[in-house]
């Protein structure tokens, strides 16, 4: 008896509002227009593309693998980062180690990673203030204080990248240092493999800085990123009935 109440008590309370609600789910799929969704799916694939180009910019002339393996290792990156807990943290070490597996060195590998991590989020700040700007001038419902907040944030971290990124320009040596008397105090740290990689990655940033034209190719790689992937989430929302407005989308992506 107490297993039929058991039962009962599942069923009612967790499968029956399953069913309900995939009864909701495949008429509001009916409605969907086929034609987006392929639309938006293209659209998804052109980022993903443009990102893989994005790293294949960040590495030194000469030594990236051939595009098909970046690929891979891209989508290989994604897919952890979405299902693993701290997705994004245990997707920059899959991708660490399967660059330097491709034949990329240590220092390489964790400079294309960070690059595009850093220059990812300061482009992609400078369009939540793009949409803030238009969201602020335009008014109505696609504007909310709050996200004033994010803007703030986002140029306080900002500001701490570029610090960080002219302390490496300008003053290698004493960084190096610096870092070189913390991983003393670190167990399990090499105090001169991290001095090291510290002037290593500061001559991987010098070359890139002083390198325009792949400089110039990173930002418009990285810009295509954040377009591509922002206007496939406005064609699905398409898809569905509802088209929102850009700078809204724009400040909530």
């Amino acid at each position: 008896l107490v297993q039929l109440l058991l039962v009962a008590f599942v069923v009612i309370h967790f499968v029956l509002p399953q069913i309900a609600g995939a009864r909701r789910t495949l008429s509001l799929l009916a409605g969907v227009d086929l034609r987006l969704i392929a639309l938006g799916v293209a659209l998804e694939a052109a980022s993903i593309l443009s990102y893989t180009n994005l790293t294949r910019t960040m590495i030194p002339r000469g030594s990236a693998p051939p595009f098909p393996t970046l690929l891979r290792i891209q989508l290989s990156t994604l897919a952890v980062s979405h299902v693993v807990p701290g997705g994004s943290a245990a997707g920059g070490a899959l991708g660490f180690r399967l660059l330097t597996r491709a034949g990329l060195t240590g220092t390489d590998a964790a400079f294309a990673i960070a690059a595009q991590g850093i220059g990812s989020a300061v482009v992609l700040n400078l369009l939540l203030w793009l949409g803030l700007i238009v969201s602020v001038v335009r008014g109505g419902p696609g504007y909310n204080p709050l996200y004033l907040t994010a803007a703030v944030v986002g140029v306080v971290l900002i500001g701490g990248f570029s610090t960080l990124v002219v302390l490496l320009m300008r003053g290698e040596r004493r960084a190096a240092g610096v870092m070189r008397a913390v991983a003393r105090r670190v167990p399990f740290l090499h105090e001169e493999g991290i001095h090291q990689l510290v002037l290593r990655l500061a001559a991987r940033l010098q070359t890139l800085v002083a390198d325009r034209d792949r400089l110039r190719r990173g930002i418009l790689w990285d810009l295509a990123f954040w377009l591509c992937t922002a206007a496939a989430l406005w064609v699905f929302l398409g898809a569905f009935g509802h088209w929102e407005r850009i700078d809204g989308l724009i400040v909530a992506f």
